[in-house]
C-alpha cells in the first residue's frame, strides 16, 4: 500500500477512534471502579457490624433477645 494522503488519512482517524474507544473504557472503568468501591464499603460496614453484633453491643430490634 503506497504511503500517501490517503494512508495518513485512514492514521488519523484510526487515533480518533482509538481515543474514542479509549474514552469509553475510562469512563466503563470509572463506573466499575466506582461500584467496586461501593460493593467493598458495604462490606466492609457489613463485617462492623457482625463483629459488633458478635461482642453483644449492638443488639438489632428485629432480633428476639433471651427471655429471662
Amino acid at each position: 500500500m503506497p504511503k500517501g494522503k490517503k494512508f495518513k488519512k485512514i492514521k488519523k482517524k484510526n487515533r480518533a477512534a482509538y481515543l474514542s474507544i479509549n474514552l469509553y473504557c475510562w469512563k466503563e472503568c470509572q463506573e466499575e471502579f466506582r461500584h467496586s468501591l461501593f460493593v467493598l464499603l458495604v462490606k466492609y460496614v457489613q463485617a462492623l457490624l457482625t463483629i459488633l453484633f458478635l461482642l453483644g453491643i449492638y443488639t438489632p430490634s428485629h432480633f428476639p433477645r433471651k427471655v429471662q
